[in-house]
């Protein structure tokens, strides 16, 4: 193993430490992240523009505002009309599978799918309590059915934002709106 300097090491052990800070939930993930770059700031390992180079970056700018906009739909109420379409008056466990599977996927197309199952995971969790089902039993095909319907856009999911990104970055095209489309569509009901 090569010898690691001592900025290597002081970085491994804020890292360490951020992640055992992440675990313990002791403090906001956000206050862990950003208190480490800050430490890393302060003791000269990273300059305060290499700090920032990410959040420059029109991909992850295109994230935090999928962000807001799935926070503004759960202040306005508009996570309680999802919630009506998602699960209606079904009370079989069948029912609210394909009715949840059908409106997550069909959200996380337009929205970015990590939001979309922070969003519905209290819905789950309520009527899996009301009906006596497992919440796991909703939950995973909640994750899939997010998943599936985010790659079916660019703004989807961040990780096609991101690689579209890098496409840009190195010359080429980057991904159309719908471009993934056809071919992630007709699999997405399998």
């Amino acid at each position: 193993m090569a010898d690691l300097g001592g900025e290597a090491w002081f970085t491994l052990a804020v890292v360490g430490l951020m992640l055992v800070g992440l675990v313990l939930e002791k403090l906001t993930p956000d206050v862990l992240v950003v208190g480490a770059l800050v430490v890393l700031i302060l003791a000269g390992i990273l300059t305060p523009e290499q700090a920032l180079v990410g959040f420059a970056s029109s991909t992850m700018i295109t994230v935090a505002a999928l962000f807001v906009v799935a926070g503004a739909l759960r202040n306005t109420g508009g996570l309680e009309f999802l919630s009506k379409g998602a699960f209606g008056r079904t009370e079989t466990e069948r029912g609210a599978l394909t009715r949840l599977s059908a409106v997550a996927a069909t959200s996380s197309a337009f929205l970015n799918n990590t939001p979309i199952v922070a969003l519905f995971m209290p819905m789950v969790m309520r009527w899996s309590k009301l009906h006596g089902v497992a919440p796991s039993r909703l939950l995973i095909p909640l994750s899939y059915a997010s998943i599936v319907g985010g790659v079916c856009t660019l703004i989807g999911t961040s990780t096609n934002l991101v690689v579209s990104g890098l496409l840009e970055q190195r010359g080429f095209d980057g991904i159309g709106m719908f471009e993934l489309s056809p071919v992630a569509i007709p699999v997405a009901p399998t």
